[in-house]
């Protein structure tokens, strides 16, 4: 039951950010809540989100990542040579991943082996 509610959250934290117009919109205003609200439901349910998840979203304005109907992104990505930089436009916020094309799972590796 649970996991539908996180589910319902995030699609429709989703719709709401790409039905917006500008960051400072009543529809923004909606995503970043309904995002807000996600992350204290795992909480509570102790459920942990899942990776597409956490990175759509801003870890500080709870902003949701997403392109606009119109085209426009809410934040700048910059490659780096072994990390993926992005920037909440709505904070300045920067946020950094590792990126590494060559990475497999524990599950692959079992699975290419045998």
């Amino acid at each position: 039951m649970s996991a539908l509610r996180i589910s319902y959250l995030e699609q429709s934290a989703a719709l709401m950010a790409q039905t917006g117009a500008s960051t400072s919109d009543y529809y923004d205003k909606i995503s970043s809540h309904f995002m807000t609200q996600l992350k204290e439901f795992g909480y509570v349910g102790q459920i942990k989100a899942d990776q597409g998840i956490k990175r759509s979203q801003c870890k500080k304005c709870r902003h949701y990542l997403v392109p606009k109907s119109d085209g426009s992104i809410p934040m700048i990505v910059t490659k780096q040579k072994k990390r993926i930089v992005r920037t909440c436009l709505n904070c300045n916020h920067r946020l950094s991943y590792v990126h590494n094309p060559e990475y497999q799972s524990r599950n692959e590796r079992k699975s290419g082996t045998s």
